[in-house]
């Protein structure tokens, strides 16, 4: 089942008393990412293999071939499947793969996952203690936030997993305790800027927690809360009045 694609909301700037219209802007679009294998050499009974729905992005490898993972995907689509002119790429240090037929968990997902299709979800991608994965996002958009969502999960070999995010400011890492029969852990990075270059990085493994498995990443690329745009606007008002 697709979640919602785009949703249109309305944010006030300020208090009606300043006599300012409210702005329309479009709210939310979300980004799927598939991290799995594409080889034939694992029985596709269980339906991890690629996610070949629309609105799907596959990070892929042979089996134990880091010549063979994903190095770019030059126009990331959203889950309506249109072209977001996001570029993302990948640079692998040491052991960064996908895993095996025999990592595969079957389920039960957590509830923010459950619905996504079971060839994104059974199947995983993994670091192991040299090994390190990091994806960079161009083309980003300066007036948007971006949130980042993580699952990951194996049928064995548990661990914790740690991602970290990096934008214009600093750098948050998130984790899971265990990734062996994952059921509940979704954990999410909220409210990533750009930096100058319109660019944020996501690492993958590494750091305190090296082995990692990763199924999907979901961002999401939405306007700042209103709140925000209320202070950034009122200081504009501000700014103005001392002029005068």
């Amino acid at each position: 089942m697709n979640k919602t694609l785009k949703q249109t909301c309305t944010a006030w700037l300020v208090a009606g008393s300043l006599g300012w219209t409210p702005l329309s802007v479009s709210a939310e679009t979300i980004i799927n990412f598939d991290f799995g294998r594409t080889d034939s050499a694992f029985s596709a009974s269980d339906g991890a293999q690629l996610t070949t729905l629309a609105g799907w992005n596959n990070v892929t490898s042979t089996n134990n071939s880091l010549s063979g993972n994903t190095s770019q995907i030059a126009d990331l689509v959203d889950s309506m499947g249109e072209s977001t002119g996001i570029q993302a790429d990948f640079a692998y240090i040491g052991g960064a793969s996908v895993a095996g037929d025999g990592a595969d968990y079957a389920g039960p997902y957590p509830a923010a996952v459950a619905s996504l299709p079971l060839t994104a979800l059974s199947d995983s991608f993994f670091t192991n203690n040299s090994g390190q994965a990091t994806m960079t996002l161009s083309g980003l958009d300066d007036e948007m936030v971006y949130d980042f969502l993580f699952y990951g999960a194996r049928g064995n070999n548990d661990s914790a997993a740690t991602y970290a995010v990096t934008g214009s400011g600093d750098t948050v890492e998130v984790t899971i305790d265990a990734v062996f029969n994952n059921a509940s852990s979704t954990p999410t990075v909220l409210g990533i800027s750009p930096d100058s270059d319109g660019e944020i990085t996501v690492v993958i493994g590494g750091g305190t927690n090296p082995r990692v498995a990763l199924n999907v990443l979901q961002i999401t690329e939405r306007v700042p809360e209103p709140g925000s745009l209320a202070l950034l606007a009122l200081g504009g008002v501000l700014i103005a009045r001392r002029r005068r």
